[in-house]
């Protein structure tokens, strides 16, 4: 049970015992003494009741995992050693960071010399058509 259904239990409760009590405690009503001891003792339960809901809804607190000298301790343990940031990069990752650029390299060189031989191409039937290329890079017709 929370503490919040404890709290109702004892405030619902304690609404009968109060007025219980009240309703028959009264100047010279009560003719016997077993008969005013249950009702003085309705009356003070209905009112720890009442309160005490109150108190419990206030100041319990649920106890979702219990204390014990290994929690403790692991609690310990865990909070000495400090977190590793998000942000360090070891050496391992490094080297395959480099692995990984020297791959991308070759693939770039290889399709720069594609590039090359495919320029190279259509500069070669471009002259066979009869184009001339100038110094500055310009092609004209002979």
């Amino acid at each position: 049970m929370t503490k919040q259904n404890i709290s109702y239990l004892l405030f619902f409760s304690s609404l009968p015992l109060l007025y219980f009590g009240f309703s028959n405690f009264e100047y010279n009503s009560i003719s016997s003494t077993q008969e005013a001891f249950w009702v003085s003792t309705l009356c003070t339960l209905g009112i720890v009741f009442f309160f005490g809901s109150f108190y419990v809804k206030q100041y319990f607190v649920d106890d979702k995992e219990p204390d014990t000298f290994i929690n403790v301790k692991t609690k310990d343990i865990i909070m000495d050693i400090p977190p590793k940031p998000n942000n360090v990069v070891t050496s391992v990752d490094l080297m395959k960071q480099e692995q990984q650029l020297n791959q991308r390299k070759e693939q770039l060189k290889q399709s720069l010399e594609e590039v090359e031989q495919e320029k190279l191409q259509i500069q070669q039937a471009l002259q066979d058509r009869g184009w001339i290329r100038k110094v500055n890079g310009e092609w004209t017709v002979q």
